[in-house]
């Protein structure tokens, strides 16, 4: 692949992931970011986005003139979640056979090679700067810029593998040290890097996300009237992972209908993990079979729908480095009661109501007021669409451009030293 000399400002950004639902927030950010990019009309900056092989003309990877694809390679092993829910004996049989075919692309940040791999990939794509907005990191002769999201692996490694748990210990502190620059979605995530890995202040950029997509546009545009559920339901958005804590929330639904004698149903979207087993156990074993939908994926317009005729939203996760379902229910104008951890307090200021995740009966409380006080969830929503005025892709997407513009040296105007003024503060 001959380097893009014909695009003196050119972008390389990493986007080695399936898209259509499979790996949740991440896929979120990276199209919404994407699409923010090519949206600004000032500039000429370019962007090439790298994708899993197969999947370079995905509709999710255009989203505008300035950006083209090409496919990038495959990596075996869990960061790839392609291969998650594969039998184990098969899964070691497609990594081993991988290994044999491609040797010197496939050396994993876990398995055994260096601790940050070789970036030669990146570099034949003769960008000025290489963003890897997804948990991998490679060097380059380029500038990079490396963004973790959060550290979760450290505030709770129960929810890991011992494989997992040696890669992102290995990978994590060496990207930042190595990376050019390290950007996050919040000061919470912020703090915990630079205490964690002794990373100076001012290398971390604290640059805020947006709506995923532009849910206000989705909500009009696509949704139909109503959802197909009807009765009285809350909404949880979440993939099945263990720390989006859905466990908590099926306990305080129980509680909530034994305790107060309210019954009210829960309608879940996201993919189901191989944790699915255990929570389907769990709705079993307290009853509520007949109030619980695990629908998977839905498309925008299910989506806003669900949204818009929910009760609440109910964001009971253990731990966030943004706040993307949450910015959506104040878009939708859905009252939202949510963790009052990590991430998720800071993006929620005073438009929700915050318990503590790991107290059920905090949860039921949050639920059991919504239902009993019409104003309070009136209140919410009034505050939740002022508060999500402050949170613009296009202004992200500046600062980014920003960031970009300064990694490789290239002429700023006095918007984007403003803009990188405030993500380092």
């Amino acid at each position: 692949m001959g380097a893009d000399t014909h695009l003196p400002h050119c972008v390389a950004v990493n986007g080695q992931f399936p898209p259509g639902g499979f790996v949740g927030g991440v896929e979120q950010f990276v199209h919404s970011l994407l699409g923010a990019l090519g949206a600004l009309e000032d500039g000429d900056e370019r962007y090439v986005v790298v994708t899993m092989p197969g999947f370079e003309h995905h509709p999710s990877f255009r989203v505008g003139a300035r950006i083209r694809t090409v496919p990038g390679f495959l990596r075996p092993g869990r960061r790839f979640r392609v291969v998650e829910l594969l039998p184990p004996g098969l899964f070691r049989a497609i990594k081993k056979l991988g290994l044999s075919l491609f040797p010197s692309s496939l050396q994993t940040l876990g398995a055994g090679g260096p601790v940050v791999p070789d970036g030669s990939f990146f570099d034949g794509l003769g960008a000025g700067v290489v963003h890897f907005p997804f948990q991998s990191f490679f060097r380059t002769t380029a500038p990079t810029i490396f963004q973790p999201h959060d550290l979760q692996h450290l505030h709770f490694p129960r929810f890991f593998t011992t494989e997992e748990l040696t890669t992102r210990e290995r990978v994590y502190p060496e990207a930042c040290a190595a990376a050019s620059a390290v950007v996050v979605e919040a000061r919470w995530v912020k703090k915990d890097i630079c205490q964690t890995f002794g990373i100076a202040d001012e290398k971390v950029l604290f640059i805020p996300i947006g709506a995923p997509g532009g849910a206000a546009a989705l909500a009009s545009d696509a949704s139909p009237s109503r959802s197909r559920h009807t009765g009285r339901f809350v909404f949880y958005p979440a993939q099945a992972w263990p720390h989006k804590n859905h466990l908590a929330l099926l306990e305080a639904l129980r509680l909530l209908h034994d305790r107060d004698g309210i019954a009210l149903d829960l309608v879940c979207t996201g993919r189901k993990t191989s944790f699915w087993p255990t929570i389907a156990e769990r709705v079993a074993r307290l009853g509520l079979r007949g109030r619980v939908r695990f629908v998977g994926y839905v498309e925008a317009g299910e989506l806003a729908a669900l949204y818009r005729d929910a009760l609440a939203v109910v964001l009971p996760s253990l731990c966030e480095g943004a706040g993307q379902p949450l910015l959506e229910a104040f878009e939708h104008g859905a009252p939202v009661a949510c963790s009052g951890t990590t991430s998720l307090a800071e993006y929620a200021g005073d438009a929700a109501l915050l318990f503590d995740p790991e107290k059920p009966a905090e949860i039921a409380d949050a639920l059991r007021r919504l239902v009993q006080e019409p104003a309070l969830g009136e209140q919410l929503c009034s505050a939740g669409h002022a508060r999500s005025v402050a949170f613009s892709w296009e202004r992200s997407a500046r600062t980014y451009r920003a960031l970009y513009r300064e990694l490789a040296k290239w002429p700023m105007t006095s918007e984007d030293h403003s803009l990188l003024r405030e993500a380092r503060s």
